[in-house]
């Protein structure tokens, strides 16, 4: 398990697609806010979609990807890959984990996850998760060009809506992690994105924190500090 020491920011959900207005505004973002970071975790999902192509990367996403480049060389990026965004393992200097990362800081462990397994009884979307990841899809995406696997995940791309609709019931979510295994594992605070809100809640003495990425008017993130962690808001 990693120990890391205080400066912790989580972000996630930022769903940037290629060329997307969004991207300059992210770049800002790093500059001004997660400078001031010693260790950035990205919480899935950063990318609308992404994978690392064995020989070339999208160029509608260089700059963004020039900036993670530039921070992952100087503070620790840490990736949990979520739904839209897989195969980073080669991405640069960045350590990725393919559904949770558990640290400890000071005396608490905290476990980030993107969300998107959590729901067990979804078996669905766990074969076609599983499928999208499986040896067959990465030959095929290493293999045909990359302008041909980002048109088909553009059209295949998809929100959270069944999620986003469940905003008005403020005890949908607490519901939903009460009944779901990862609530049994040793952990004292969970962090989740991928549900496209923000709350926070405690189940059995456990904090959960929900994560929303970027809305019209700014970036949601989390900062750490000790064990305290806050909600906080960078405006446009």
């Amino acid at each position: 398990m990693f120990i890391l020491q205080n400066n912790i920011v989580v972000i996630s959900d930022f769903h940037l697609k290629l060329n997307d207005d969004k991207i300059p505004i992210v770049e800002k973002f790093f500059d001004e806010i997660l400078i001031n970071y010693e260790n950035i975790v990205i919480a899935g999902d950063f990318f609308d979609f992404f994978y690392c192509f064995p020989k070339i990367f999208p160029e509608g996403y260089l700059d963004i990807l020039y900036k993670l480049k530039l921070f992952a060389k100087k503070k620790k990026v840490f990736y949990i890959e979520g739904n839209h965004d897989f195969s980073l393992k080669n991405f640069f200097n960045i350590i990725t984990f393919d559904e949770k990362f558990f640290f400890k800081i000071n005396d608490k462990v905290i476990g980030i996850v993107h969300g998107d397994t959590i729901d067990k009884s979804d078996k669905k979307y766990r074969f076609l998760r599983g499928f999208l990841r499986s040896i067959f899809i990465k030959f095929l995406m290493d293999n045909l060009p990359p302008y041909v696997v980002l048109q088909v995940a553009e059209k295949l791309s998809s929100s959270s809506e069944k999620y986003l609709r469940k905003k008005e019931d403020k005890d949908y979510f607490k519901d939903f992690f009460k009944g779901s295994d990862i609530i049994n594992e040793n952990f004292d605070i969970l962090i989740s994105g991928h549900f496209h809100v923000n709350d926070e809640f405690e189940i059995n003495n456990k904090k959960i924190f929900l994560l929303n990425g970027i809305e019209n008017d700014g970036i949601n993130y989390l900062h750490i500090e000790r064990e305290r962690i806050e909600f906080r808001k960078w405006k446009f």
